[in-house]
């Protein structure tokens, strides 16, 4: 996208909002880990749960920009549907990356993997709810390739320089490979 036709509206705050709320909640899970599991759990599903949301008003918000400027070409102006977030962050993928995404990489494995536990969340059926994948370790991952996918879309704009260290900081302070 064309940086000059870039502009950040007031609304477009609430992308960094539920980031920063993400990582709230998942800190938060982080405090109760251990002491209450049914705390803890509850956060961790508070931070997923933001996490997609987050990403998916990001994802909303590019194509509302593209659509608004002429950076969208006419052929990708008409007709042009898109039924799940994955068709949408496959499309911003490859117009920020040149390339399709690649369908086998850890992000969009932990996309996908995100995806089935919002849906079993949102949709619960009996013995669905995977509670024993409610970790922090879960959360902090899905977060991680929330934050990347919104780089790799074009998405960096939308979150603050603050807000984007802290949540970058989580790939890089992990050195430890706990996963927590």
């Amino acid at each position: 996208m064309s940086s000059s036709k870039f502009v950040i509206r007031p609304e477009d705050f609430l992308v960094n909002d539920l980031f920063e709320d993400s990582n709230c909640f998942l800190e938060l899970a982080k405090e109760h880990e251990g002491k209450d599991t049914v705390t803890a759990r509850r956060y961790v599903r508070a931070s997923i749960v933001t996490a997609y949301v987050a990403l998916e008003a990001l994802v909303n918000t590019l194509l509302v920009y593209l659509k608004d400027t002429e950076d969208l070409g006419l052929h990708e102006r008409r007709g042009r549907r898109f039924t799940s977030l994955e068709q949408k962050i496959g499309f911003l993928y490859s117009r920020s990356e040149g390339k399709p995404i690649p369908k086998r990489s850890t992000v969009w494995r932990a996309l996908l993997n995100a995806t089935d536990l919002r849906k079993k969340l949102v949709h619960p059926r009996p013995g669905q709810v995977p509670y024993s994948s409610l970790t922090t370790g879960t959360a902090k991952s899905w977060l991680m390739a929330a934050v990347e996918l919104s780089e790799k879309v074009g998405g960096r704009a939308l979150i603050s320089q603050v807000n984007w260290g802290k949540l970058t900081g989580l790939k890089l302070n992990d050195a430890s490979g706990s996963g927590n």
